[in-house]
């Protein structure tokens, strides 16, 4: 049973799927073993196993099967077609069987000949027939047939596509990738051919901006954009993209149709052939495909493409040794030295500077305002940038301790020099400069060097400025060090103070010069600043928020909804004050609108309902509920209050981060849904402008402050999962919606719909398996039992079997997608798994996990157990995240083994990789006076509500009231300094989880990524722990 489902997961290339089952065998017998290899991508260990086989069974068709498959992943296909022939000579019944493998190897090893004997003994159409005569066709230059002929083989897929497309799309990929594959056939042999005209067959197919040109390689050029887009949209599947890089090599570099191509094309065919070789070579790099590499890299080395020794050094710091990487950094450096002479002399000087003085630099970059800019990777200046920055991670990890700075320093401004509008170069630098303030910092001998933290500011400033790819990482971070520093920089004459200077004016440059979304993108963090005590960093603030609202005021005011009306005055008095300096007329009154509804929104929230009703009327019991100004107020959705943010510097300054004409509250409807829980939330709808109805939860008695916050931290880790290659591939994103606090008592919460409770879900398996839960008071005496361990095992989850496995199977129409279903299930409880350890998450019961019942998606809702909160309730909360045996089960045969286990492990790296990014949003939380850090919940209302009646009481000018007023400071300092502290602890917690360190005595090394897993897993799923949880809880679920 093993086997079989290794087979099926390695022929979908589900390798997660059989790493778990390699766990689930006691012995690992040979074809266990093969389908490891071959899962991995370790081609070359196959053949072997194959050869064997065929030895001991000479007619086992399936055995030379796996040999051919093996050849073929391997790049062999010289070996295969002989393989193939000789299987026909000594087996020729198999020959129409092994017809498409002799087509397809020949075509690949450009072996016309064989490719035209193996045609002509075909009897059956096939894809690879029709691809392997169209190949023939365009070799020859025959226009009419190779139209013809192209229309058969499209005619041919039309059945098998329409067939399986009505099933899921996941079904008809494989004739989607058939007919990409036709489109750049033809797009390859149309563009090389002048002989082809509008008003031919073949012609009427496509159209060519280019086509007029005379010259092939123009054409080509025209269309590489496209090509790119094509092939970025393309599954993140090596195999499928190998496939499409493998024909393009053939059709549009390597057959050259006679007399057509001139020869001074030829120069530019090799290269664009072999930056494709090179882009194979990456690909299997970065799935440890090691013979596809070296194939592909002796490929790009014989074609003399310019970046494969960067490749080679790569390779070899991962699978060779530092020292090799760095030899072949310098001979590339070498090498490339008189290609690059402009930048050479430029960082001749840098050189020259440092070496002078032999001091560390601290760099002060230029800063200039952004502009779309595109990086030519194939520039020699280019490739020594990456060179050298590449050497500064062979010297860290060559001699880790004692390495000197200044020479690191001195490599970045090497790279800085050959390669000036590169980001990375920057961005890379100051988190070297920030490594080092941080060892300034934890010096007894010496205090703290805060020119390296100009000097991180700064880098970070400039790699902003020229692309957006390090946004998520290096913006939010700035922020923190900026306003940390300015926030604790009391003497006016100290070296904090002089840093604190020179960063707010480089802060001012930057409110110019970044555009406005990559502000918006770290609005909140930027909100949560407003009260800043320093007078330059409050100016800088203030600059920066006016230019959002100025740029994206929809978006901007919905967001600064709960300052606006907030209850401490102080920060209410700022956020209005700011928005006062608005004189724009029309974005005013989309303000003010968006206010009033707000306002409106607060008072439904406020509104008493009577027990026993759950439908009302807005009209009727909400009179001071209002309507919206038409078409004036943004509809508060997640899709229209978050921009996109572009994917490289070449559309940098172009770029529209929200699709035009939003759609804004058109009405809402009459009816008023209450929700049958103890703060009866109302649901209400909002008709927008695109005749679209947007449902939204309006929640009284309840801070939604915490749950905001929760969405911006997973908005930011989606954005890095989507930008780590492993965690993209695998399609890992934590399910979000978008959470809008009017103040500190309500908000509202856009409607997730088609999702049900993991509790109702279970139930009514349960009920339709005529399974009968026990009742609760029966629960609470097995519970409360001094043998509740033994008792919870066997008379709860023993006698309530795993059956929400069935729910995936009811919801899903074919077993493709039942499949995809429970990868999704799957892959979003891992990453949520994850995150809500980091978040110390708790109260994860059956009604806070909510299942789409269109695709399996895992959505979490309410984040008012956050930091470990759980641990401090009645009954404390002794598991990490929610992991029982009916979600275990449910996620296959091998249950958290496999796709759950890879999942967390790769999603805990990626958070792991970017704590500091992500402690930088968390440190919001610090700076909001108004969320619950205290450990004494009771206490701090008292100290709030003493302030806030010290403050009436000096408003209405009773006697004494300066002294009243001071009375009300002194109150809200001691709030802020539990607070404070609180926070503080709170987030040395989480940079403990992020290192591993937590639950771990401080003399004991840190936990790995897989250590960690392991024990949260063992941990989460422990009998005694599942039978401590609250029985409302329900952990026998």
């Amino acid at each position: 049973m093993y086997e079989k489902h290794q087979e099926i997961y390695s022929h979908i290339e589900e390798l997660d799927g059989m790493d778990g089952l390699l766990g689930l065998t006691t012995s690992m017998m040979s074809k266990q073993r093969v389908l490891e290899f071959e899962g991995s991508g370790q081609w070359r260990e196959a053949p072997a196993y194959y050869e064997s086989e065929i030895q001991e069974y000479p007619n086992e068709f399936e055995n030379y099967a796996g040999l051919y498959r093996s050849y073929d992943n391997l790049g062999e296909f010289s070996t295969l077609l002989s393989r193939v022939e000789g299987a026909i000579k000594t087996h020729p019944e198999w020959e129409q069987q092994l017809t498409d493998w002799r087509i397809a190897s020949a075509r690949k090893a450009q072996d016309w000949e064989s490719l035209v004997i193996a045609l002509s003994r075909s009897t059956h159409p096939s894809f690879e027939a029709g691809l392997g005569q169209l190949m023939l066709d365009m070799r020859d230059n025959r226009v009419e047939d190779f139209g013809k002929h192209l229309q058969q083989v499209r005619c041919m897929l039309i059945p098998p596509l329409a067939a399986t497309s009505m099933e899921s799309y996941l079904r008809s990929y494989e004739s989607m990738v058939q007919l990409h594959l036709l489109h750049e056939l033809e797009v390859a042999f149309r563009s090389r051919n002048t002989n082809i005209t509008a008003g031919d067959t073949l012609g009427s197919q496509i159209a060519i901006a280019a086509q007029d040109t005379d010259s092939y390689v123009d054409r080509v050029r025209a269309y590489q954009p496209i090509l790119d887009k094509r092939f970025e949209s393309m599954a993140p599947s090596f195999k499928v993209r190998e496939q499409v890089a493998s024909l393009r090599r053939l059709a549009f570099y390597d057959v050259r149709i006679p007399h057509i191509i001139p020869e001074e094309d030829v120069t530019y065919l090799k290269e664009a052939c072999g930056k494709l070789w090179l882009d194979s070579a990456k690909a299997a790099r970065k799935v440890g495909n090691s013979q596809v590499w070296h194939s592909a890299m002796i490929h790009a080395e014989k074609l003399e493409e310019r970046a494969s020794a960067i490749e080679r050094a790569k390779w070899e710091l991962l699978h060779v040794s530092e020292h090799q990487a760095k030899r072949t950094i310098e001979s590339v450096l070498k090498r490339t030295q008189s290609e690059s002479s402009l930048a050479t002399t430029a960082a001749g000087r840098l050189r020259q500077t440092s070496s002078a003085a032999r001091r560390l630099v601290i760099l002060k970059p230029n800063l200039d305002r952004y502009q779309d800019t595109a990086i030519n990777k194939s520039d020699p200046g280019f490739i020594r940038a990456k060179a050298h920055l590449l050497r500064v991670q062979c010297m860290e990890c060559m001699d880790r301790d004692g390495l000197n700075p200044s020479e690191i320093i001195e490599e970045y401004q090497q790279a800085m020099g050959e390669c000036e509008r590169w980001e990375k170069s920057y961005y890379l630098a100051g988190q070297y400069y920030l490594k080092l303030f941080d060892i300034s910092m934890r010096s007894k001998d010496h205090p703290p060097n805060y020119t390296y933290m100009t000097g991180a500011c700064r880098s970070y400033g400039k790699a902003l400025t020229l692309g957006p790819k390090h946004l998520y990482q290096a913006l939010p971070r700035l922020l923190t060090l900026w306003l940390d520093l300015a926030q604790n920089a009391a003497e006016e004459t100290s070296p904090a103070s002089t840093a604190v200077s020179i960063i707010n004016e480089m802060m001012l440059k930057l409110a110019d010069l970044l555009p406005a979304y990559m502000f918006l993108s770290a609005f909140p963090q930027i909100i949560s600043r407003i009260c800043h005590k320093n007078a330059g960093a409050f100016e800088v603030l203030q600059k920066i928020i006016v230019k959002v609202i100025l740029a994206f005021p929809d978006q901007a005011i919905w967001q600064m909804v709960s300052v606006s009306r907030s209850v401490v005055p102080e920060r209410m008095h700022v956020c209005n004050m700011i928005l006062d300096t608005i004189k724009d007329q029309a974005i005013r009154e989309r303000i003010l609108a968006t206010l009033d509804v707000c306002d409106s929104l607060i008072a439904l929230c406020k509104t008493p309902v009577p027990d026993g009703v759950y439908t009302l009327s807005l009209q009727k019991h909400f009179p001071e509920v209002k309507q919206p100004p038409q078409h004036n107020v943004a509809v508060p959705s997640q899709q229209f209050l978050w921009p996109s943010i572009p994917g490289s510097s070449a559309t940098m300054a172009s770029h529209q981060p929200f699709r035009p004409n939003l759609p804004k509250i058109d009405r809402f409807l009459d009816e008023v849904v209450v929700l049958r829980s103890q703060q009866k939330p109302h649901k209400i709808t909002a008709v927008g402008s695109d005749g679209v109805h947007y449902t939204f939860l309006c929640k009284p008695n309840d801070d939604l402050r915490k749950d905001a916050k929760v969405m911006e931290f997973n908005g930011l880790v989606n954005m890095l999962l989507h930008k780590d290659h492993k965690t993209s591939k695998r399609n890992l994103y934590i399910r979000t919606y978008s959470v809008v606090p009017l103040n500190e008592k309500c908000g509202i919460i856009e409607w997730v719909p088609n999702t049900l409770p993991f509790q109702d879900i279970v139930r009514q398996q349960y009920n339709a398996n005529n399974i009968k839960i026990p009742e609760i008071i029966d629960i609470k005496r097995i519970l409360d039992n001094e043998n509740h361990v033994e008792l919870f095992t066997t008379e709860l989850v023993a006698k309530l079997p795993p059956i929400f496995y069935q729910w995936f199977i009811d919801i899903s129409p074919d077993p493709s997608a039942w499949f995809e279903t429970r990868l999704r299930y799957t892959r979003t409880t891992a990453v949520m798994s994850m995150v809500g350890h980091i978040l110390g998450l708790g109260d994860r019961h059956g009604h806070n996990l909510l299942f789409d019942e269109r695709n399996g998606d895992l959505v979490h809702v309410d984040f008012n157990c956050l930091f470990e909160a759980g641990k401090s309730l009645p009954k404390p909360e002794t598991v990490p995240f929610r992991l029982t045996h009916n979600m275990i089960d449910a996620m296959g045969l091998s249950g958290y083994d496999g796709v759950y286990r890879v999942s967390c492990e790769k999603t805990l790296q990626v958070l792991r990789d970017n704590s500091e990014s992500l402690i930088s949003v968390l440190e919001g939380f610090i700076h909001d006076p108004l969320i619950e850090w205290s450990e004494s919940k009771s206490k701090s209302q008292q100290i709030r509500q003493e302030a806030i009646r010290i403050d009436a009481a000096g408003l209405l000018g009773q006697e004494g009231g300066g002294a009243v007023l001071g009375a009300a400071d002194e109150a809200r300092t001691r709030l802020r300094s539990r607070a404070d502290e609180k926070a503080q602890a709170v987030l040395m917690q989480v940079k403990e989880k992020l290192t591993g360190m937590d639950n771990v005595n401080s003399d004991v090394q840190p936990l790995s990524v897989r250590g960690q897993v392991e024990r949260l897993i063992q941990t989460a799923t422990n009998p005694e722990n599942l039978a401590k949880m609250y029985y409302g809880w329900s952990a026998y679920l």
